[in-house]
């Protein structure tokens, strides 16, 4: 039927309780809440980069963590087609090379894995002056460890196999390896990881079951990121087609949406979002302090969930829960045996809407490093990333179910309850006077930005964020109901979390 609401058409609502002859609610402070809202927003925003890494030659524990994922990746495949092991080492070459000490000791090892010890020593060569003479900057200054790790691999690739054909080279590296002490050994393994292992099995050395297993952890990373990307261009195309589907009955006007009539209450929801993002922030800070050693993801959870006691805010300036309940979409919604599968096809359809963003986020990635400030030598050069990376490696399993947990549960509940929630409910009726498709359109725009600049990955991934955001938004703005946004937040997050798992652990 033809409305004057345009291709959407919102369902009737039954009128609010103060309609009905109870006492309406206070009437809500939105331009205040507003300025609330920009300046904590701002001020997470300074602090996530004030409390960054500042460049100096330690440790980058998320970038050392992303670069052992790549660096695994591309010694997996060159030992499974060796042939190419030259052309992939040309091609990582550029993008590995870099970063924080530790990253680029690392490299060293990868450059004689994939290119031979000449190669090796070059790059150590390099590395020894960069130490010396960095751009801008006095001689780097490194920690015992460092150093002990820079004289074993000038033991490692001595200046004489430039002097070698590659067979030769190898096999002097190989005759070194065996000979290193016991300690230098040890310093290897506990310092570089993996990456000592590997070190101490060159490709001729004749402990051929110490090699084979150091590089099976390699060979299956190279195929599980294969097969994960063949599955998530299946599921994209899937994505793709249920986005058709959805944009047809769209046009088809065979869709209605969930949010029913505008409430005229709905500057109280931009104070309650606001309650909520300095409740959420400051408790964010506190679980800092207070969080026990090895206990920090189970306190931030509990802090999460406790932000929520700002739904009490609304229901405290007059509107009844059951009121709150309904704007807000804690509801079981129009088809409750539905909204769950209407999710995981929600995801799907989003799927193609996270490529285009994830394009945009690697063109503002190239446009930041071609016309950014120099880098100092050792900064660190990991991609936008979340800081939780870091709790996903070690052999503990108890810190990566908490990870697992707090991504695809508490997270979901607590953000699409609040921007999906609250302040989606706050920018739709704030603006419908504009009319529904101008309304909808900024609002989840203004919803989903909001949504990725908290987030601490930064600037550079706000379009990919955006896009999952978008996705959830206008599943939230059909259904009414916040299942299905929970469930596309929960699937996404799970399965991010499950393949990083699952990456790092192998």
């Amino acid at each position: 039927m033809q409305t004057d609401q345009g291709l959407w058409q919102p369902l009737p609502a039954d009128p609010p309780p103060w309609q009905q002859g109870a006492a309406a609610p206070a009437r809500g402070h939105g331009w205040i809440a507003w300025i609330a809202i920009i300046a904590l927003i701002t001020g997470a925003i300074m602090m996530t980069r004030l409390s960054g890494p500042l460049g100096d030659p330690g440790e980058d524990p998320v970038g050392l963590t992303i670069f052992q994922m790549q660096a695994k990746y591309i010694v997996g495949w060159s030992s499974l087609l060796p042939d190419n092991a030259e052309l992939l080492y040309a091609q990582s070459k550029a993008a590995l090379d870099m970063g924080t000490l530790p990253q680029r000791q690392r490299f060293i090892v990868i450059a004689a894995e994939l290119s031979g010890p000449g190669e090796a020593r070059r790059v150590l060569e390099e590395l020894d002056d960069l130490i010396q003479n960095p751009p801008g900057g006095e001689p780097i200054e490194l920690s015992e460890p460092q150093a002990s790790i820079q004289r074993i691999l000038h033991e490692l690739y001595p200046s004489t196999v430039l002097d070698l054909d590659e067979t030769e080279a190898a096999a002097a590296v190989a005759g070194t390896t065996a000979g290193l002490e016991p300690d230098e050994r040890r310093v290897l393994k506990e310092h570089l990881g993996w990456f000592g292992e590997l070190a101490l099995a060159p490709a001729e050395t004749a402990d051929v079951p110490a090699r084979d297993a150091v590089l099976q952890p390699a060979r299956v990373l190279a195929v599980v990121l294969v097969s994960v990307a063949i599955t998530a261009i299946g599921a994209g195309l899937v994505g793709l087609a249920t986005l058709v589907v959805f944009i047809v009955f769209l046009f088809l006007r065979r869709l209605s949406g969930g949010l029913g009539a505008a409430r005229a209450h709905h500057q109280i929801y931009a104070e309650t979002f606001a309650v909520w993002l300095m409740l959420f922030l400051g408790l964010q800070l506190l679980a800092e302090v207070v969080s026990p050693p090895g206990g920090e993801l189970l306190v931030v959870m509990i802090m999460s969930l406790a932000s929520l006691v700002a739904l009490g805010w609304p229901r405290w300036r007059g509107i009844p829960w059951r009121q709150v309940r309904a704007d807000i979409g804690l509801t079981l919604g129009r088809a409750p045996l539905l909204e769950p599968g209407i999710g995981v096809a929600g995801y799907l359809a989003t799927l193609p809407l996270l490529f285009f963003g994830l394009l945009i986020t690697i063109g503002l990635m190239a446009i930041q490093g071609a016309l950014g400030p120099e880098p100092s030598a050792f900064a660190p050069s990991g991609p936008p990333a979340h800081p939780i990376i870091v709790q996903m490696g070690g052999s503990d399993i108890w810190p990566k179910i908490q990870v697992l947990f707090l991504a695809a549960v508490v997270a979901p509940i607590v953000e699409e309850t609040m921007f999906r929630g609250v302040l989606y409910r706050h920018l739709r009726d704030a603006t419908g006077r504009f009319g529904v498709a101008l309304s909808v359109t900024v609002g989840v725009l203004a919803n989903s930005f909001l949504f990725a600049a908290i987030h601490p990955q930064g600037f550079v991934a706000i379009p990919a964020l955006m896009s999952l955001a978008i996705g959830m938004t206008l599943v939230r703005e059909w259904r009414g109901s916040l299942i299905p946004s929970m469930v596309i937040h929960g699937v996404s997050n799970g399965l991010i979390i499950s393949i990083l798992l699952i990456m790092l652990g192998i």
